[in-house]
């Protein structure tokens, strides 16, 4: 069986959802620790110019987006299965909702701890999410906490 690579930095929370689910499924992996920020050489050069994280790597394929590597996982490795049922469209809904819930908690993030970050940092994250303003961050916080709740 070829290896699971992870490509990552702790910090993301798409890591630490990726290493949940590595660990649900009792898989043995490596680590390969990525820049939290550009320039990201030794990833883009395997992921044709993707920067996120994480990127497993299974031999010669690489899967982005954790939706998609939770998909590769339970088609690799069906046992133990994620779903209870014989349906896996609900797990893979929760995982959806998941990932957006998130982004209402990145919002109030953002709001809060933006204008605090080095100018490096924030003008990388403005890069990554791009549908965001981040000079209205404060303006959204209410809205975004209510969207939290």
């Amino acid at each position: 069986m070829t290896e699971i690579i992870l490509h990552h930095y702790d910090a993301s929370p798409f890591t630490q959802k990726a290493l949940r689910m590595l660990g649900l499924k009792n898989l043995r992996w490596r680590s390969v620790e990525t820049p939290m920020i550009l320039p990201k050489p030794d990833l883009v050069c395997l992921t044709g110019g993707y920067r996120g994280t994480p990127v497993m790597q299974i031999g010669a394929d690489f899967y982005i987006d954790t939706q998609r590597i939770a998909r590769e996982l339970e088609r690799r490795f069906p046992e133990p299965s994620w779903f209870p049922t014989n349906d896996p469209g609900l797990g893979y809904a929760l995982v959806k909702w998941s990932d957006e819930f998130f982004q209402a908690g990145l919002k109030m993030a953002l709001a809060l701890l933006g204008p605090d970050w080095e100018p490096t940092f924030r003008k990388d994250r403005q890069a990554i999410f791009a549908q965001l303003d981040f000079n209205t961050m404060d303006e959204e916080l209410q809205h975004a906490m209510a969207q939290f709740r």
